[in-house]
């Protein structure tokens, strides 16, 4: 009996009262209206006399009148204006920011005052406890009085001040403080008298914290922001702190949807756009700890009508406040309103939630029931106000989230077994019985999604949205069910199922053919015959395995550039782009792309399809898209198509050399190879780039190059035959030191002269030209070393003939390159002679003079020294010649 009585208490002081009192200022707020509409029409019935007046023509003088003389001696004149500014009173629209006094004296202070309220309610309640004054329910009544008074307050406040707020167009902090601290005090009243006393059970606290909330949004209608916040607090933590002994989803939602259509009438009344970010994310956190918490099958219906109410209710207030004409999502997100930004967050929320819920609940023929009765009224929405029609995308999402975190563990090995023979029903050779359902479930999701696209696009403001996306969200789905089921499903049923899709396809773009003049109407023509082409490659793919997928994918991109060609649609350039990321993925980054071979016939060799083809499917289309235009497209076709022939040549080299892809080993001989293709390929797109300018060939050009000489490094130092100890060869210079080091050198040497006068490769030039002086060095050094040491090289000089062999070879190949270097009037020639002249100086001096005896020490001093002059000599008579000297005999009269 207590309970009940303390139930009519909550009721009388939290729900009667803000009623009446809501009632009361919304009465006066419509009298004082009225008085102000009286009042603009007197105004304007003022204007128009005054109009009138002065439309009035004056009458012309005709007859002298008396000159009246006015005595100006007692008269006061004031003072002539000064040439400093006249303050002007600025209105509401004119004022800029508030200075600090006032933001200090009428907001800070409020909100600290309104907090010391609260905290004033909580103290008396604890000083009352500490002191044993009064007994518990007495100080809950106190403080329940406290907050009334508080609230009434703050509600009087806002009456007496009305007309000047309305007046100055301004919110009363002043009432919505006082207000918003008896909010508060009530809710910890009634807390404590459940939670600190036990006065209450949880139903009465349950029902009077959530008439508090209720109360609160009402207030929120005529006070400020901080009373509807402190309603969405209480709304959703009233669940979290009153606890029951049976949890019910229809009770905690029901509850919920109160909460959420409470919040959005503040919203529609009030127009604040951000409380709904408030129903967004508290309806998502309660939806979220239910799913980990207390779900069960039984609850995906509330759950998923709970997130479809939230979504639905912000729907309705952007279709209520927006004007049609206004931009749409599709012209990106930050042209649309506050409000319409937090319905497509709370659209996606509850397509990720809702999803999520039943895959919690394990998929079943009810549950998708549900979820289909929802994507229809979704549907419905889009199709019906077209700002929305992009909701068919997070329906999708949604379906792809079901079928994708489906658990199918215990069914896809059922599945194994039944294939394996060893349980079930014997396998037919196209599905396993055990995931017949889950298989037949994804397929009907599929079919539905893409025939309600079709549908909606008949007469659609943007029918190519509908059709896209419904038909990219079919196939991914069914690409998706493909990926979990391959194992247990014939490749001959994914065949037919595409084959099936394409004809679908074919129907559909076959009765839009005849609208084509329209450009929607083309897009989406494209779309479906996109889809075409796309199920006929898949079919073709699904018979065969590993690379014929990547093939079919690339062949669809001609066929898309061909199409449109036909159709001219710039639009089926992303469909191309996307088929281009996926294949260059599976071919350049995937990691499994080397067990293609495993199950081919040509073994290995599969490359020679699995890249060329893709790379004739790649430049084919980019120089069918470049007839209309050169853009990201065509560059990337381009990328590719050269990126799958280098790898095709890498690979081809691999099995040369190595005699299969997946070694773990790789030699001189090898990585000298790739290096000279690299470099090749670098400067040929380097021509490329100085001839016509493209960037891409720019890039590529830098990027093969720098490859390639980061690789020489490997060369010449892990991989150095002197330090590896490789063979390389009986021949004199044609061996492997020729490929290792000259070839690259005259490679590196041709990209400066003809990359480095490029303004953006200019630092090719000096680069290029000190690797190649660097690799030619070394290249006729371990010559030198092969002509003694034969076809294994030793770090190690084996006799003084070799080692003062370097010394001659050294001083040839500084005036070679002395001689080119004048003959091509090229100075980094002349400094490259310079830099291997100092190590030969160096070499004599510092080693020789010790290292060799007899003959062969003088031979080295006696040489260096005639090369030396010799030098100094050319130097002199070519490099810096000296100017003729002036004649010194008499000079002639």
């Amino acid at each position: 009996m207590e309970d009940w009585i303390w139930v009519l208490v909550v009721l009388a002081l939290f729900w009667a009262a803000p009623l009446v009192f809501a009632l009361a200022a919304h009465s006066k707020a419509t009298a004082q209206g009225s008085r102000i509409a009286a009042l603009r029409a007197r105004i304007e019935g003022l204007e128009t006399q005054l109009a009138g007046i002065r439309t009035t023509p004056i009458p012309e003088i005709t007859s002298p009148s008396p000159v009246v003389v006015i005595e100006t001696s007692d008269v006061s004149l004031p003072p002539m204006a000064t040439s400093e500014p006249v303050a002007v009173p600025r209105g509401p629209e004119a004022a800029g920011r508030p200075p600090l006094e006032e933001r200090l004296a009428s907001r800070w202070f409020l909100w600290l005052g309104a907090a010391a309220l609260a905290l004033s309610g909580l103290f008396l309640i604890n000083y009352a406890v500490e002191s044993g004054l009064l007994t518990a329910g007495t100080r809950i009544v106190l403080a329940l009085l406290l907050g009334v008074a508080l609230t009434v307050g703050g509600e009087w406040v806002r009456r007496r001040s009305l007309p000047r707020y309305i007046a100055a167009a301004r919110t009363d902090l002043v009432s919505g403080a006082l207000t918003s601290a008896g909010i508060f005090v009530s809710f910890a009243a009634v807390y404590a008298a459940h939670s600190l006393y036990e006065l209450i059970s949880p139903l009465v606290a349950f029902l009077g914290l959530a008439l508090i909330a209720l109360g609160a949004f009402a207030l929120a209608a005529l006070h400020a922001p901080i009373v509807a916040i402190l309603g969405l607090l209480a709304g959703f933590l009233t669940p979290a702190l009153v606890h029951s002994e049976a949890p019910s989803a229809w009770a905690l939602f029901g509850y919920l949807t109160v909460v959420v259509l409470s919040s959005a009438a503040v919203i529609r009344y009030r127009r604040w756009p951000w409380l709904a970010y408030g129903i967004i994310f508290g309806g998502a956190i309660w939806t979220v700890i239910w799913i980990d918490s207390s779900f069960g099958p039984v609850d995906v219906l509330p759950v998923t009508a709970f997130q479809a109410l939230v979504a639905a209710v912000l729907i309705y207030l952007v279709v209520d406040s927006v004007d049609p004409a206004s931009p749409t999502i599709w012209m990106g997100l930050h042209s649309i309103t506050r409000l319409e930004q937090a319905a497509w967050i709370a659209i996606a929320s509850a397509s990720i939630l809702i999803g999520a819920a039943i895959d919690a609940a394990r998929i079943s023929d009810f549950n998708l029931v549900v979820f289909g009765v929802t994507a229809a009224m979704a549907l419905f929405a889009g199709r019906r106000w077209q700002r929305f029609d992009a909701i068919i995308s997070f329906v999708s999402l949604s379906a792809l989230i079901i079928f994708m975190l489906a658990p199918l563990g215990a069914e896809i090995e059922s599945a194994r077994l039944q294939v394996a023979g060893i349980s079930g029903p014997p396998f037919e050779g196209l599905i396993a019985s055990a995931i017949l359902p889950y298989f037949l479930r994804a397929i009907l999701v599929a079919g539905l999604l893409a025939f309600a696209g079709y549908l909606a696009q008949s007469e659609a403001e943007r029918p190519q949205v509908w059709a896209g996306i419904s038909a990219i969200a079919a196939t991914l789905l069914l690409v998706l069910v493909y990926i979990r089921l391959r194992e247990v499903t014939a490749d001959r049923l994914w065949a037919s199922i595409a084959t099936a899709s394409a004809f679908l396809a074919l129907l559909a773009a076959q009765r839009l053919n005849s609208e084509r003049a329209d450009h929607s109407r083309r897009i989406t023509l494209g779309v479906y015959s996109a889809a075409v082409i796309a199920g006929t490659s898949f079919a073709f793919a699904l018979v065969f395995r590993n690379a014929w997928l990547t093939i079919a994918l690339a062949l669809q991109i001609p066929a898309l550039a061909w199409l449109e060609q036909r159709l001219r649609l710039r639009e089926l350039r992303l469909f191309a782009l996307a088929l281009a990321t996926i294949v260059l993925f599976r071919l350049v980054i995937n990691p499994y792309v080397l067990d293609y071979g495993s199950d081919s016939f040509f073994g290995a060799q599969w490359i020679l399809y699995g890249y060329g083809v893709p790379a004739l499917a790649f430049i084919g289309g980019s120089l069918i898209f470049r007839r209309a235009a050169d853009d990201l497209t065509v560059t990337v076709l381009e990328a590719g198509a050269l990126a799958f022939a280098l790898l095709l040549v890498g690979y081809e080299i691999r099995l040369w050399i190595e005699g299969s892809l997946d070694s773990p080993h790789i030699s001189f001989l090898e990585l000298s190879l790739h290096s000279l293709v690299w470099l090749a390929t670098g400067w040929w797109r380097g021509r490329a780039y100085a001839a016509s300018g493209r960037l891409v060939d720019g890039w590529y050009a830098a990027i093969l190059i720098t490859l390639g000489a980061s690789v020489l490094v490997i060369q010449l130092i892990p991989l150095n035959p002197v330090l590896t100890s490789e063979y390389i060869g009986e021949w004199p210079i044609i061996n492997k030191l020729l490929l290792g080091y000259l070839a690259p050198a005259a490679l590196l040497a041709v990209v400066a002269r003809d990359l480095g006068q490029l303004p953006k490769l200019s630092w090719l030039r000096p680069a290029a030209g000190i690797a190649a002086l660097l690799l030619a060095f070394v290249w006729v050094t371990l010559e030198t070393k092969h002509l003694f040491q034969g076809t294994t090289l030793v770090p190690w000089h084996r006799s003084d003939g070799e080692y003062y062999a370097y010394s001659v070879v050294w001083l040839l190949f500084a005036f070679l390159l002395l001689a080119a270097g004048l003959w091509r009037k090229q100075p980094g020639l002349r400094y490259g002679a310079l830099a291997v002249l100092l190590i030969a100086v160096a070499k004599v001096f510092i080693s020789d003079m010790a290292g060799l005896q007899g003959l062969y020490r003088v031979a080295s001093f006696l040489g260096l020294g005639l090369s030396l002059v010799a030098i100094g000599w050319i130097y002199q008579q070519f490099v810096y010649p000296r100017p003729p000297q002036a004649s010194t005999g008499p000079a002639s009269a």
